[in-house]
Formats: structure tokens, C-alpha cells, sequence
């Protein structure tokens, strides 16, 4: 039954690969983030485009950037725990937070259900960090409602028609590509 029982009580400790890892982590941040870098972060400043490139190429080499994409799109396979390790460990070491939009929503949707010549134009550009995106979810008149949304997607052939306005989009000012929620049906149900 569903409770508060101990029996079937699941065990919370890391493991030693686990242990591990997060040593590994450790020893990474320690030798890896800059330090002007990591200064800045835990002072709560505002870093530049620039330091959060400079970061993302460091952490690319090593081959971490792509922290929740698969193997095969240059990402590092990691489950649920070494991701939780992974975030725990950056936090507390004052590594900046990556293109959020970029590695953590729009790569992963590519993964797993772009088509094979979008991953191949897209994914390897964000690991690069040549291409930083910005969400565009939120609108003038539906503000985070994502159900009241107005922004239209007509189709023209191959293409899409979009019509409409997204405000408050996340990173912006210094992106070169967007990604947006829009309404491909006139369909009731939203």
C-alpha cells in the first residue's frame, strides 16, 4: 500500500560510483572554472556573454556541457542522480548557470523529437555555443498562461507563417535564435 511503511524502504545514500563522481566533479570545478569567473557568480554579479561562453567551452571540452542530452548528440548520458550531483556541485562551487533555454529545454526536445537533419543543425552549434537561445513563451495579454497564448503559426508549404508578440523572453538581449510556443490550430481546446 502507499504509506509511510519501512518495509520496501528505498536506500538514499550514494553508492561509490556515485561518491566518485561527485569527487571527480569536485576536482573539475576546483581546476577548471575560472576563478575571475567563479568570484563574480558568488558575488551575485552579472556576468558577461562572454564568461558565460568561455565557461560553456570549458565545460564542452570536457565533454559536460550537454549535462542532460544522450551520448550520440554530444551529450554525457548521465541519469538522474550524477544530474543532481552535477547541479549540487556547481552550485556550491559558483560555477555560473549554462544557456538554460539552449542546454536544458530546446536540445533535449531536438533529441527526442526533431528529425535527423535538425539535430545535425542545430546541436552541434549549442555545444559550441555559437547559437544561444531564448525561450518565447510568455505574451502581453496571456502573460506565463501558456493556454491563453495568441502567437499563430500558419503553414506555407514547408514553412511557417508566425504572427503575434512574446514578452519577458529569458535571455533575449543576447540571443541570436528564438524558440516559441505558438498556436498551430484554431481548434477550442487550447
Amino acid at each position: 500500500g502507499v504509506g509511510c511503511s519501512n518495509s520496501g524502504a528505498m536506500d538514499l545514500n550514494f553508492s561509490p560510483q556515485h561518491q566518485s563522481f561527485r569527487a571527480e566533479v569536485k576536482s573539475f570545478l576546483a581546476q577548471a572554472l575560472p576563478d575571475d569567473i567563479r568570484q563574480r557568480t558568488l558575488r551575485g554579479e552579472k556576468l558577461a556573454k562572454d564568461d558565460h561562453i568561455r565557461w560553456q567551452r570549458i565545460l564542452a571540452a570536457k565533454g559536460w556541457l550537454g549535462h542532460c542530452w544522450k551520448t550520440a548528440y554530444g551529450g554525457t548520458g548521465w541519469g538522474p542522480i550524477e544530474r543532481f550531483i552535477w547541479d549540487e556541485e556547481i552550485h556550491l562551487a559558483g560555477a555560473p548557470r549554462r544557456n538554460i533555454p539552449a542546454i536544458d529545454l530546446l536540445g533535449p526536445l531536438i533529441i527526442e523529437y526533431g528529425t535527423e537533419a535538425q539535430k545535425q543543425r542545430f546541436l552541434p552549434p549549442i555545444l559550441r555555443s555559437e547559437h544561444w537561445w531564448c525561450q518565447g513563451f510568455s505574451e502581453p495579454q496571456a502573460g506565463s498562461d501558456l493556454a491563453a497564448l495568441k502567437m499563430r503559426a500558419v503553414r506555407d508549404g514547408g514553412d511557417y507563417i508566425v504572427d503575434g508578440t512574446k514578452l519577458w523572453t529569458s535571455y533575449a538581449q543576447e540571443s541570436n535564435w528564438i524558440f516559441c510556443l505558438v498556436r498551430t490550430s484554431q481548434e477550442p481546446k487550447k
